[in-house]
């Protein structure tokens, strides 16, 4: 069985301080992805920047 973990990053710089601090430290070499809220006309969507969706992977996480 796995289970993940969801981080809501608010005041970060940009996308490369939130790859620092997902590969950092915090991360503790966890298998992630990355996703960016942006709205539009039905409200909010999530579009992912980085990361693996692989089954095989998510199960490390």
């Amino acid at each position: 069985m796995w289970h993940c973990h969801e981080w809501r990053l608010t005041e970060a710089a940009d996308v490369h301080e939130v790859l620092a601090w997902a590969n950092g430290p915090e991360g503790r070499g966890r298998v992630f992805e990355l996703f960016v809220e942006a709205s539009h006309s039905d409200g909010l969507a999530l579009l992912r920047l980085a990361g693996s969706t692989s089954d095989r992977e998510r199960r490390r996480c």
